[in-house]
């Protein structure tokens, strides 16, 4: 999804949420996290490289608070864009 200039607004409040979300996560989403995290065959070097086993985890990681968030921060810098 391309989000001109919403983009960096919209990351930013999505690293702090999964941030905030991995500092702090439950105890049931730790399992899930460990499980993933161990699978060796989805790192390309240092990263995982597969979406779908990264949105997967992005889904159990934000809630929908988070996810209005990310949406707010990138409409709201749209916004300011449009009317300057």
């Amino acid at each position: 999804m391309d989000l001109g200039v919403g983009r960096k607004p919209a990351l930013e409040t999505a690293r702090a949420c999964i941030k905030e979300k991995l500092i702090s996560s439950s105890p049931d989403i730790i399992p899930h996290l460990e499980a993933v995290l161990k699978q060796d065959e989805l790192y390309n070097e240092e990263f995982i490289s597969n979406r779908d086993v990264l949105q997967s985890l992005l889904q159990q990681l934000l809630t929908n608070e988070d996810k209005e968030a990310i949406a707010t921060a990138a409409a709201d810098k749209v916004r300011c864009s449009v009317l300057l």
